[in-house]
């Protein structure tokens, strides 16, 4: 994989992180649209691509991004500071776990790193209840928090998280039709109904759907190819 992802407006360098870009970033920050959010907290940032997107869409939010991985804070900042929307998001070097932050956030986001590792499925319950009562903590009163989980341990954060927070909107994404991959979920504070839909990034020839394309379209440097040898 390239040591550079490019997208519309901005590029990541990537090389040496932890984790490239791929299709959950992708999805989650495509997923969230909150114009309201003045003050975002993204939650291990990584090399800062899901912060970037939502920067491009929304020009008056400020964004702090937290990262614990050395490597991977020094290329979020690289790749804030050399993006167009530099001044919107700070980098915030240190564990989520211990950290003092200043504020409290209109919208906070993560693609979880704990869960990205190949031990992924022997996270600790106490760790996972930790972070969800900190994103508790740190969510204004009518916050929204953005998450995107594993389908195959999704129960356990169902029911750390229904102890804390009411799910608005559950959305299942399918590799393909027939396989059931992540799951992206809207939370917050105050009690709605709750919307469950699903979607799919390829059909059963591996091609890229409609819907997939439709998503991201605001974010690829160039159109993505409707075809199974189109990278993800």
């Amino acid at each position: 994989m390239s040591d550079y992802f490019y997208f519309k407006e901005f590029s990541i360098s990537q090389k040496g992180a932890s984790l490239k870009v791929g299709t959950d970033a992708m999805l989650l920050g495509s997923f969230i649209k909150e114009q309201k959010a003045k003050r975002v907290l993204d939650i291990g940032t990584g090399t800062g691509v899901i912060a970037l997107m939502f920067a491009q869409r929304h020009p008056h939010s400020k964004i702090e991004a937290i990262e614990l991985d050395e490597i991977n804070a020094e290329l979020a900042e690289l790749n804030f500071k050399q993006s167009p929307f530099n001044k919107q998001i700070q980098l915030l070097r240190g564990d989520f776990f211990d950290f003092q932050f200043t504020s409290k956030f209109d919208l906070i986001f993560s693609n979880p790193p704990f869960f990205r590792k190949s031990n992924s499925r022997h996270f600790s319950k106490d760790h996972l209840k930790n972070f969800i009562s900190i994103v508790v903590d740190l969510l204004r009163e009518e916050g929204v928090f953005y998450l995107i989980i594993p389908f195959e341990n999704a129960e356990i954060w169902y029911h750390t998280i229904q102890y804390h927070l009411f799910i608005h909107d559950e959305i299942i994404v399918f590799g393909k039709p027939e396989k059931a991959k992540r799951i992206i979920l809207k939370c917050s504070r105050n009690k709605k109904d709750k919307a469950k839909s699903s979607f799919i990034i390829r059909n059963s020839e591996g091609n890229y759907t409609n819907e997939y394309v439709k998503l991201t379209k605001d974010f690829h440097g160039v159109p993505i190819r409707l075809d199974a040898e189109s990278e993800r």
